[in-house]
């Protein structure tokens, strides 16, 4: 579960570019369970509250139609690409 804000910067010079940074705010689950021989049994698992930032771009195609890419950075790392639309 994650918390997301973003500030957008339009760009002037090109108006269907929609550039923005962020931070985010959630909940980290990890859990690990292990059977192996050589290792041993292995069952462990946590709840972490995370920080994390991002960086992305948007661009749309048409009125209704964009494409998106996102990077983050910290505790809550992220790569995200894909299209948006807009009802």
């Amino acid at each position: 579960v994650m918390g997301v804000a973003n500030a957008h910067f339009p760009v002037r010079a090109n108006p269907r570019l929609d550039l923005y940074t962020g931070a985010s705010l959630g909940l980290v689950r990890v859990s690990v369970e292990s059977t192996s021989a050589l290792v041993g049994d292995d069952d462990d698992s946590r709840t972490d509250t995370g920080v994390g930032f991002q960086i992305g771009a948007r661009y749309r195609l048409a009125s209704r139609l964009g494409v998106m890419g996102q990077i983050g950075l910290g505790v809550l790392p992220l790569v995200i690409a894909g299209a948006s639309l807009r009802f």
